[in-house]
């Protein structure tokens, strides 16, 4: 799903289920509002809708986590879910409001190696 077609259907209140699959961490600094985080290697299922074809909008960081994520939910049933185009990287690259998890105002995203980790 592109990052505007997202943020238009949180703005109408029709938007589906967002899984941020980063580590807590990283989910604490920033996420699309009302994300629901839950660990990539083993998506918590009790943390989503019971009802498997609730549509799914799953991003990560850059990308490989959401994918792995994904088919982990498939293989548990969440078979209607697409990746968020550009990940939280393009999310934050386009100027998308972020939510913290706290409420309080952004943290600078740290560098480990001359990369940044979001």
């Amino acid at each position: 799903m592109k990052a505007n077609d997202l943020l238009a259907r949180i703005k109408a209140n029709t938007a589906p289920v967002v899984v941020d699959v980063r580590f807590t961490s990283e989910f604490d600094r920033g996420h699309v509002k009302g994300a629901v985080n839950t660990p990539f290697f083993a998506p918590e299922t009790a943390k989503l809708p019971k009802d498997k074809s609730t549509e799914l909008v799953i991003y990560c960081g850059h990308g490989q986590r959401a994918w792995i994520a994904k088919q982990l939910l498939a293989l548990r049933g969440y078979r209607n879910s697409s990746l968020l185009e550009g990940h939280a990287k393009g999310w934050k690259e386009a100027a998308m409001p972020l939510e913290k998890s706290d409420g309080g105002p952004m943290q600078p995203l740290h560098r480990r190696n001359d990369q940044t980790h979001f």
